[in-house]
């Protein structure tokens, strides 16, 4: 790891604690905390996705873009809304996984272009695998509550 990857590294991988301590939760007897932890990995799952995308939004705002550009950048933030706010949490969690995925495809199809470095690439790599791992981890959790 380069110097100037070091903090978008350290800060993407404490970005994954809540994912996991949120999941974790799920598999205690928590009672309140259990319903409140599946809520708050939902959410947290919305925002990280949201935040994937406005990463493009940011990208075409400083350099010359097609149109398609800025309709991927809305679609992350798009896609978690309606897992969210259409779908039962325990199924929101699930659905939010096809949007990481998807946001994970964009991003390596452009890796190492102008668009994006291919240092990022990889990070999200790691970073899309250890969302997605924590999101089913909560999904299948015997949640109590």
């Amino acid at each position: 790891m380069s110097r100037e990857n070091f903090t978008p590294n350290l800060l993407g991988f404490g970005g994954l604690m809540p994912f996991f301590i949120c999941s974790a939760v799920g598999y205690i007897d928590a009672g309140e905390w259990s319903v409140r932890a599946q809520t708050a990995l939902g959410a947290y799952g919305a925002i990280i996705l949201t935040f994937i995308g406005a990463i493009h939004w940011g990208r075409v705002l400083t350099q010359t873009a097609a149109s398609a550009w800025y309709l991927w950048a809305i679609t992350p933030a798009l896609w978690a809304w309606f897992a969210l706010s259409a779908l039962p949490t325990e199924t929101a969690l699930i659905a939010l996984l096809p949007g990481f995925v998807a946001a994970w495809w964009v991003d390596y199809r452009v890796a190492g272009t102008t668009l994006l470095p291919a240092w990022y690439v990889r990070l999200r790599h790691q970073l899309t695998l250890g969302a997605c791992a924590a999101l089913t981890l909560g999904a299948l959790a015997p949640w109590s509550g």
